[in-house]
């Protein structure tokens, strides 16, 4: 084996979208496509995850730290967003005892004025 730089074959993203969609839809098993294309399961599983995930198929070389950067961010948002969404269920909640509140408070107050005005 020489010492020399591996290298790696690079696909299109057709190709990529084709070999997951033969997989998913066209009944092809995972052994199959690995033979008819010499590639690796665990590529078509990444690739096959990624499509589920709706994620782009083609990952630019040398941006992996761009793209773990982009997953942290999204991790950041999602929980940012995870928090204001408990704090609004707590105000609805808040919100709708106000409203039973107010409306006992106008019900009690309608059976006083009934009974006055009956006097």
């Amino acid at each position: 084996m020489s010492k020399g730089k591996r290298k790696y074959r690079s696909h299109s993203v057709e190709f990529k979208r084709s070999v997951v969609w033969q997989r998913l839809f066209g009944g092809t098993s995972l052994n199959q496509l690995c033979r008819i294309y010499s590639l690796s399961p665990v590529i078509i599983i990444k690739w096959t995850r990624r499509y589920l995930a709706g994620e782009p198929l083609e990952m630019p070389r040398g941006r992996r730290k761009a793209h773990i950067e982009t997953e942290q961010t999204a991790l950041s948002t999602e929980k940012e967003l995870r928090a204001e969404n408990e704090r609004l269920k707590m105000e609805l909640a808040y919100k709708d005892e106000l409203i039973k509140l107010l409306e006992k408070h106008a019900d009690v107050k309608k059976k006083n004025d009934s009974k006055s005005s009956g006097d």
